[in-house]
């Protein structure tokens, strides 16, 4: 299969993966699953990027974006089935924006 052409299919996977996450209903189990939220989406914003700079033929750049990719679904596990609750209290931040 040609490269861009696999590249665009892979773009329309991700995006449909991202609507079918967004548009599902999650029960409300608190912080921990809106830290795990944030990070799935932060992997499916990196893995858009990733794939644009594939198809832009710059696989440098794709590596180093990837690797934060990488760094997001990782931290997303590890909140979900790792991470005390302390740990978890940690990550959380309610500042204002003037704080």
């Amino acid at each position: 299969m040609e490269r861009g052409i696999l590249l665009e299919k892979s773009l329309k996977m991700i995006l449909e993966l991202k609507d079918e996450i967004i548009n599902s209903e999650v029960i409300d189990c608190g912080l921990r699953l809106d830290l795990v939220e944030q990070c799935i989406y932060i992997s499916f914003e990196h893995g858009i990027g990733v794939n644009t700079l594939l198809t832009l033929d710059m696989p440098i750049q794709a590596m180093v974006l990837s690797r934060a990719q990488f760094e997001s679904t990782v931290r997303a596990y590890w909140l979900l089935f790792c991470a005390s609750n302390l740990q978890i209290s940690k990550l959380s931040f309610d500042y204002t924006f003037e704080e």
